[in-house]
């Protein structure tokens, strides 16, 4: 018997300090935290929760808060939002401290990269990438030749500030310079941009993403104070505006309003106790985070949304936490393509997430589908090729929603008046189909129009035809 019991505690024990080995790598080992991630939803663009897994208590498995109803608290919601974000970016606790000690340490972090200016947006951190022009580009002017070496950013990092006669751009220039050291190195470009509105801000935004879209066409922006809630207004405006916005400490005067019907950037949103003391304000910030994450897929759903209780003390250099989920947003896009889900697309500001579930279904390929008419334009990348001499005398026929938002974002491109809207319905539905099964279907339900024209010209030209 005595042998039994010892034999036991022997095998207890192993477990027991593999237990604590386990728990002290995803803690202290960055790549293992990413592997146990990506083993337990999977990787990006491919994702699925792991059913083995989610029998045991770890954090990646943890549900979020429900919706606010009525009768609830909204201050009590705030602690539940609190300590729902803290558990399930767990994972990035090994990334914080080497963020944190690479910026502490860091000396004149900006000396090995190129600062530029972007006409009036001045002060931009290059990450120091580039590739050949393309003819696309050539076309668009965005280079002089073919082959010409060209500055891309895997993203763009703008931290705001209020323009005003008070202030030291130099000074809080020099404050960022850490944090942007850091994110250069991972491929972002970064700029302070002195604003004045949010419509300031959009025009800003909108002048980067047309003029330099290999740079600015994934925007992430920080605000803090007044610039969070111009990030905010301007996000109910443009909700496409930016990938992922990050919010510190805005002020309570003016509650954020949701867009109507429209998908919401990825929004991490840190507040302090004297804000969580506004009823109202905090109410509207717990609807914008619950419908930033109100997806089918685990990424979105988990992290899109969350919102968390400033416990740390103020520095000139940005939150370690903000700096993850930034770069949490970008490895996604990198992946999976998109931010935004299909579904979150056209979702009523108070659905709750019950009917959403319903409604909506994986693609079985394992890819997200996903409507987004910048996302169509880079897809059609290798599609649709422009070719032909003459003025297309059917302009006019085959007009629909979807040829219309192509051809305004397309806007620039001198060749595609010569393309009919015969032929790129064509080539964009058969876009469509490439992405997966049931995402034509989809975007149907959204422009029945389009999908009409679409399988009435398949059945007409067949399974090839000429571009005019």
């Amino acid at each position: 018997m005595r042998k039994y019991f010892l034999y036991l505690f022997f095998i207890s024990g192993i477990f027991l300090c593999i237990y604590l080995l386990e728990g002290a790598c995803f803690r202290l080992v960055e790549r293992y935290a990413n592997f146990r991630l990506k083993m337990a939803w999977g990787e990006p663009g491919r994702e699925s929760f792991n059913p083995y897994l989610k029998r045991l208590s770890l954090d990646h498995f943890q549900e979020p808060p429900a919706s606010l109803q009525n009768g609830s608290y909204p201050s009590f919601k705030v602690l539940e939002e609190h300590r729902y974000a803290s558990k399930i970016m767990s994972f990035g606790r090994a990334f914080r401290d080497r963020y944190l000690e690479e910026t502490k340490s860091a000396f004149d972090p900006l000396s090995n990269f190129e600062i530029k200016d972007l006409e009036f947006i001045k002060n931009v951190v290059m990450p120091g990438l580039s590739r050949p022009a393309t003819q696309t580009e050539v076309i668009r002017k965005l280079a002089r030749r073919l082959g010409d070496s060209i500055d891309v950013a895997e993203g763009f990092f703008i931290c705001l500030v209020k323009d005003s006669k008070d202030l030291d751009f130099s000074e809080k220039f020099t404050a960022l310079e850490p944090t942007f050291g850091f994110l250069v190195k991972n491929g972002i470009a970064c700029s302070l941009l002195p604003i004045t509105s949010s419509s300031d801000l959009i025009d800003k935004v909108n002048f980067l993403q047309n003029n330099y879209p290999l740079i600015a066409k994934n925007c992430f922006a920080f605000g803090e104070g007044i610039c969070a809630n111009y990030l905010l207004e301007s996000c109910r405006d443009e909700p496409d505006l930016f990938k992922a916005i990050l919010l510190d400490d805005p002020i309570v005067s003016v509650n954020p309003t949701l867009p109507p019907s429209s998908p919401l950037p990825w929004t991490l949103a840190r507040i302090n106790e004297e804000i969580m003391k506004d009823v109202d304000f905090c109410e509207a910030m717990l609807k914008w985070v619950f419908r930033a994450r109100v997806s089918e897929l685990p990424y979105p759903s988990r992290l899109g949304g969350l919102l968390r209780l400033n416990s740390e003390e103020k520095s000139q250099t940005i939150s370690s936490f903000f700096v993850l989920y930034l770069l949490e947003c970008l490895k996604y896009i990198q992946q999976a393509g998109n931010v935004r889900p299909f579904v979150s697309s056209y979702l009523p500001a108070d659905e709750p997430r019950e009917l959403v579930e319903k409604k909506t279904t994986v693609v079985s390929s394992g890819e997200s589908r996903k409507f987004d008419l910048k996302k169509i334009e880079n897809a059609m990348n290798e599609i649709v090729q422009y070719k032909g001499n003459n003025k297309n005398t059917e302009q006019d026929i085959f007009e629909c929603d979807i040829v219309k938002g192509y051809r305004e974002l397309n806007g620039a491109d001198p060749n595609l008046s010569l393309v009919s809207n015969r032929d790129l319905i064509l080539e964009i539905g058969m876009g469509f189909e490439r992405m997966g099964e049931g995402v034509l279907e989809e975007v149907g339900e959204r422009d029945p129009l389009f999908l009409r024209f679409y399988k009435s010209l398949r059945m007409v030209e067949g399974a090839s035809y000429p571009m005019n």
